[in-house]
């Protein structure tokens, strides 16, 4: 019998503030991240920027597929209750950051 890796609210909430702090939308608070998501998530391309921050974490399409998908499979693999932790962290980070997203998002799209 196999046995799935544990996906605990820490590995979920470090993968998802990692990939925030990335974007330059939440400071990085040197995160342990999942294996696949260290392993495919390269340095932030310097070309592309909205308003001095970059655009993406990765460099091209090809390589934030791969990732998406090593992603989706640890998502499958812990079930409903990784998905229910995945939707709380957003939800908490949303509130926790509502005014200054806000503010992002109006100053790239001008839509209030």
């Amino acid at each position: 019998m196999s046995s799935k890796p544990s996906l605990d609210d820490t590995v979920i909430r470090n993968v998802v503030e990692e990939v925030l702090g990335r974007l330059g939308h939440v400071p990085q608070k040197s995160p342990t991240p999942a294996p696949a998501a260290k392993a495919a998530a390269p340095a932030p391309s310097s070309r592309a920027s909205s308003g001095g921050r970059p655009l993406g974490v990765f460099p091209d399409a090809a390589l934030a597929c791969e990732a998406a998908a090593a992603a989706f499979l640890q998502l499958v693999e812990g079930g409903m209750a990784a998905r229910r932790k995945v939707v709380e962290i957003v939800k908490v980070l949303s509130r926790q950051h509502a005014e200054e997203w806000g503010r992002i998002e109006y100053e790239e799209t001008k839509i209030g």
